[in-house]
């Protein structure tokens, strides 16, 4: 599974990636701030976190507009700390929307797109 963080501080990138090592078959890609080509990255993502703290208003609405677009779920919180990072890569992994069974999956979830939403 690949998670596109979008904000975040520079600074915890390190520890927002060693996030993913605690989880087997998760990459985390972190983009602290609205780049051009950032469009595609998420349409490739699995699921993208938005910390809402450290970003503008027009760049928060516009990766909502992609996600929705690019059918990626999306999960939004206020603080970009690293624990709030965690939660929401274990929310994520609640709502993994797999095609096939995912035992790699961070949540082990073994869904079979029974939890596809839209």
């Amino acid at each position: 599974m690949t998670v596109a963080l979008i904000g975040g501080l520079d600074r915890l990138a390190p520890h927002y990636t060693a996030i993913a090592d605690e989880h087997e078959g998760l990459t985390i890609k972190v983009f602290s701030r609205f780049r051009p080509g950032l469009s595609d990255r998420i349409a490739s993502a699995d699921g993208v976190i938005l910390c809402t703290d450290l970003v503008s208003h027009k760049a928060a609405r516009e990766v909502y507009r992609l996600a929705r677009a690019n059918d990626v779920e999306l999960v939004c919180t206020h603080r970009s700390s690293v624990s709030a990072v965690r939660r929401s890569v274990a929310e994520l992994a609640r709502v993994c929307r797999c095609d096939r069974p995912c035992p790699g999956c961070p949540g082990a979830c073994g869904c079979e797109g029974a939890r596809k939403r839209r």
